[in-house]
């Protein structure tokens, strides 16, 4: 897949817990040949994903940061007293937003990873939380980069979904099988 032909999107792929680390650090593999990535996670540190990018062949260390972006809020959500913190916490989407601007270049596209919407969902209320995806999502597109949200399947409010879901361009359900990925494009169904 060439992220180049995402066209400045808001896309949300829907998978289990356990897969979506693992698909997220696939798609990254495959677009840092292409474009600057940012991944953002709020639900593994960096030194996890190092590692379990090190499972499928991806070396994390040889990427410098205009090529590569990883930010840690797993951080912020488990408090590790050594990690820095690049916001107060989860709840605070004024400074998430300011962290997220800050990660886009105004001079080059970028493919933005955000590993998953399911932790906003437990620290924000869903309006709060849709506000936020509206407004960012919008500048996101305006400098024509585009942002993949994943959020964990089968765990959140019917409603809450069908909200997040309306608010993006497209909506994928991924499905691991064997050793690959598929993605499902058919309406969600609760």
């Amino acid at each position: 897949m060439n992220p180049m032909n995402l066209n400045s999107k808001t896309i949300l792929l829907s998978a289990h817990p356990e897969e979506s680390n693992e698909f997220c650090l696939n798609l990254m593999k495959e677009f840092l040949s292409h474009c600057p990535v940012a991944f953002i996670s709020t639900d593994s540190s960096i030194q996890e994903l190092r590692k379990k990018a090190e499972g499928i062949g991806l070396d994390l260390n040889k990427f410098n940061s205009d090529k590569l972006n990883l930010v840690d809020l797993y951080s912020t959500v488990v408090n590790l007293s050594n990690s820095p913190k690049l916001i107060s916490s989860l709840n605070s989407l004024h400074q998430l937003s300011s962290l997220i601007d800050s990660l886009q270049s105004k001079k080059e596209r970028k493919i933005l990873i955000f590993d998953s919407l399911s932790t906003l969902i437990h620290f924000n209320p869903p309006n709060a939380l849709y506000h936020f995806l509206f407004y960012e999502n919008r500048r996101i597109k305006a400098r024509g980069n585009s942002i993949i949200y994943t959020i964990k399947e089968g765990i959140h409010d019917k409603g809450v979904m069908e909200n997040i879901i309306h608010s993006m361009d497209c909506h994928f359900k991924v499905k691991k099988e064997a050793d690959y990925f598929s993605l499902d494009s058919k309406p969600f169904l609760f």
